[in-house]
């Protein structure tokens, strides 16, 4: 991605941001312009704990084919959803208190994140990131954006294409974080009715993988 893309791609999301964009949108209309300034995206996902009293967070999935995904996810503090969230990329960057990780695919790598055949089944790099708000930043459970980036180049992502997702990512979440944080204020003017069906998800739905927990970004495995 040269400069004039970059600068381009930066403006679009500062724009849509603005604007309040909802997420869904953001997310696949940052992978859509990504892809055709050159970044080799096949499947992308965004994570984002939440507000709301009855479930923990959100996830919007991509892919290269335009499906868009949109889970809802309830705890992660026991059983088998606690089970996946220790045994994935994003606990790890919990753990290690890196902002990236970063995989080949294959025999190794799948055994160590057996989440990653899930969200990336025919990848062959996959790229994970975590972007941690400050103190001043976080609000109850909503303290930091994860998101996953995966490609099917034979040669992966590149030095290159890792960057530009280390470049831009932020920009992304900021904007995620935004419109979160007004769907939350809008949601809480509304009585809230209902409760979450079996398996934790709403509406009732796979939840997909790698659900978070509450202040994950702070490194409690609780």
């Amino acid at each position: 991605m040269d400069d004039a893309q970059f600068a381009e791609l930066v403006g679009w999301i500062a724009d849509q941001g603005l604007a309040g964009e909802e997420e869904p949108e953001l997310v696949s209309g940052f992978c859509t312009r990504a892809v055709a300034f050159g970044l080799p995206l096949t499947r992308a996902a965004v994570l984002i704990d939440t507000l709301h009293p009855l479930y923990e967070g959100h996830f919007f999935g991509w892919q290269a084919d335009g499906k868009i995904t949109l889970r809802e996810y309830g705890s992660s503090r026991e059983g088998e959803a606690q089970e996946r969230w220790l045994r994935s990329p994003f606990y790890r960057l919990v753990e290690s208190g890196e902002p990236l990780l970063r995989r080949r695919i294959n025999a190794e790598s799948r055994a160590e994140f057996p989440s990653i055949a899930e969200l990336a089944p025919d990848a062959t790099e996959f790229v994970a990131m975590v972007h941690r708000f400050k103190a001043q930043g976080i609000i109850g459970e909503m303290d930091c954006v994860y998101s996953s980036w995966a490609t099917d180049r034979a040669e992966g992502f590149g030095d290159g294409g890792v960057a530009d997702l280390e470049r831009l990512v932020p920009l992304l979440a900021l904007a995620v974080k935004s419109a979160s944080l007004t769907r939350s204020r809008a949601r809480r003017s509304r009585p809230i009715s209902g409760a979450i069906p079996a398996g934790g998800c709403w509406p009732a739905a796979s939840c997909g993988a790698w659900p978070i927990g509450s202040n994950r970004c702070s490194g409690s495995a609780t």
